[in-house]
């Protein structure tokens, strides 16, 4: 049995074997979710996996997720906080949990440790095909949790344009997208013009003095929401005849 060979000693071929077997296609930690019975081999491999750096996956937040929980089930909550802090510490890129067994890890994640926005993040990846509103409530938890997430902006704009065709708010939430390299800041500060420019719009004044005046918040050097707060939008307007 395979898991058995792998709980020998980790010395030579023994830890060769261990990182071509569980780095194999898509990855060991996609492979290890056993019962109750099985816990610990869960654990022995888990350990394992994140203690070699070259195995693909050592480093993926689904395997920290996975190890913190399963050191939950063990009674041992002291242990599953670290390992849930630090998955959520770790890159986002590539990483897609797909497994219902998944589901209970991510829960639990979020519960244990309540600043984790990247918990709900992947649980809305991992929910949103099959319970869309659930999915977009976690990526919004997300959001207000952790502004700087880019890819929850994007989810959520496709999200809101797919499901309930438009929001007004899903375009601003594209303005992240192109900023994923830090400007978010200014990003935050054009997202709040473009809902007073919306407000406006609709007639609620009150609503985009409140919003241009939160883009000066985040941008003061933002003449366009500047000139809404003070009035003067008739003179930029006229400079730019």
């Amino acid at each position: 049995m395979e898991c058995a060979f792998l709980r020998r000693p980790r010395s030579g071929s023994t830890a060769t074997r261990l990182t071509e077997v569980y780095s194999m296609r898509e990855g060991g930690h996609k492979r290890i979710l056993p019962g109750d019975d099985r816990r610990d081999d869960a654990i022995d491999v888990l350990q394992r996996l994140r203690d070699t750096p070259d195995a693909a996956g050592a480093s993926h937040p689904m395997v920290h997720y996975h190890l913190g929980y399963y050191r939950h089930l063990q009674g041992k909550d002291d242990l599953a906080r670290d390992h849930y802090h630090h998955a959520r510490s770790l890159p986002s890129a590539y990483s897609f949990p797909f497994r219902p067994q998944s589901i209970a890890v991510l829960e639990h994640a979020s519960t244990l440790d309540p600043d984790d926005a990247m918990s709900h993040y992947y649980l809305g990846n991992l929910v949103f095909d099959g319970q869309p509103e659930r999915g977009k409530a976690e990526w919004e938890t997300a959001r207000q949790m952790d502004d700087g997430i880019a890819l929850v902006h994007r989810n959520l704009a496709l999200a809101y344009e797919a499901v309930i065709a438009r929001r007004t708010d899903a375009l601003t939430r594209k303005v992240l997208v192109n900023v994923q390299g830090g400007a978010y800041t200014e990003a935050a500060a054009r997202r709040e013009f473009n809902q007073g420019l919306v407000s406006l719009a609709q007639g609620d004044t009150a609503a985009a003095q409140q919003h241009f005046r939160e883009a000066l918040k985040h941008d003061p050097n933002h003449y366009w929401a500047r000139a809404h707060v003070e009035g003067k939008t008739d003179e930029l307007y006229a400079g730019l005849r």
